[in-house]
């Protein structure tokens, strides 16, 4: 009777340590939420659009389009949600009666809507530790889980852009759980999954418009599923109806191109519901995405000079990952993915194909490369398990 226990123990204390890490990074992520507040400065554009769409003033209405698509709508949405529950807050608390007490006060002290909003982005952040601890559990173990989670916690670069209303934050947790469904649907092919993966590529190209890179890591983690030795399909059982598998294996009648088409309509229905105005107010996201890609062309008016990539090789050690974690993340890269470990040739596509794409860019900046911190911390976690257990062994 022990035996079945064993499982339930470990989940059950697992959860405590992600309920801990999570706790851990939130509360990192609040300390000092406030700063420079009431001013924001080049902050919290998603926030100013939101406030914008909902039309105070004579003569004017709330609007669901935003009119401004330099960035996709789920961090719109967020923060319209946001100014929303705190509307309802204020109300229920009596300390407005009316918008327009709520807009006499936005105007007199910003200062509470500025932290709902950057409140959100910090419970973003926070709630990254999850899929990180998952991810990296499911290819090392709860070792390999522990240091990552504790490392999204305590990292200085997320914390710091968790503290303000931007993009980066919502994109990288996006980024966290969208490796953490590759890496199951490589495991099994199932549509569920492959609805689940679409669905969170299609919000994180929602979040920030190079999440749609996670396609990579999706459709390599499909085309390593649908891939069926001869050995799988000689064992796999002989019956009348078309498409069955035995428990665990995957479904034959899933087939790469199938399965790749279902998840790009699935990833095209989520942009859909996250940001509807890219397609039906086209014309003005393409104009706004022409300006935006002319200026990720040029840099801060041309003053972005010298090679991008040269620049992400400093900044990615000295101010983004840490030299530890830069070497440990790199050294495990290389190492698991010659190993030809499922899980590590997919997060290493994707490092390689978001690496590229935002070194194609003139413009520099250190925040673009947080989404790569889920993977790197993964691997440096990974990389530490398995030396202990070649140092025990």
């Amino acid at each position: 009777m022990t035996r079945p226990e064993a499982p339930r123990e470990g989940a059950l204390a697992d959860r405590w340590l992600i309920a801990i890490l999570v706790l851990a990074a939130l509360a990192l992520r609040w300390h000092g939420i406030g700063y420079g507040l009431p001013e924001v400065y080049e902050e919290a554009y998603p926030f100013k659009i939101a406030w914008r769409m909902w039309g105070w003033g004579p003569d004017r209405a709330f609007d669901p389009n935003p009119h401004w698509f330099k960035y996709p709508g789920l961090t719109i949405e967020l923060q319209l949600l946001g100014q929303a529950l705190l509307f309802l807050a204020l109300r229920i608390a009596g300390a407005i009666h009316s918008t327009v007490d709520f807009r006499i006060l936005h105007e007199l002290d910003p200062t509470a809507f500025y932290l709902t909003g950057r409140g959100i982005t910090a419970l973003l952040g926070a709630a990254t530790v999850i899929p990180v601890f998952l991810l990296a559990r499911r290819a090392a173990g709860r070792g390999a889980a522990i240091a990552a989670g504790l490392l999204v916690a305590v990292n200085p670069g997320l914390i710091a852009k968790s503290q303000v209303i931007e993009v980066d934050v919502p994109l990288t947790l996006l980024v966290a759980a969208s490796l953490l469904a590759a890496v199951r649907l490589a495991e099994r092919l199932t549509w569920g999954r492959i609805v689940a993966a679409g669905a969170l590529v299609g919000l994180a190209a929602g979040a920030k418009y190079p999440g749609i890179v996670l396609a990579v890591p999706m459709v390599l983690a499909i085309v390593m599923a649908a891939r069926r030795t001869p050995e799988s399909r000689s064992r796999a059982p002989r019956s009348g109806k078309r498409g069955s598998a035995a428990p665990g294996r995957p479904n034959p009648a899933l087939g790469a191109v199938s399965s790749i088409s279902v998840f790009a309509l699935v990833v095209i229905a989520a942009l859909f519901v996250t940001s509807p105005y890219l397609f039906l107010d086209s014309g003005s996201a393409m104009r706004d995405l022409a300006v935006e890609g002319e200026h990720m062309r040029l840099g801060h008016f041309g003053a972005d000079l010298g090679p991008t990539w040269l620049s992400y090789l400093r900044d990615w050690p000295l101010r983004v990952a840490g030299i530890p974690v830069a070497i440990a993340s790199l050294s495990g890269l290389v190492w698991f993915t010659l190993r030809r470990e499922k899980w590590a040739v997919i997060l290493a596509g994707f490092v390689v194909a978001y690496a590229v794409l935002v070194s194609s860019f003139a413009m520099k900046a250190d925040r673009y490369l947080l989404p790569l911190l889920p993977a790197a911390f993964v691997f440096a976690g990974a990389l530490a398990a398995d030396l202990c257990g070649r140092v025990r062994a």
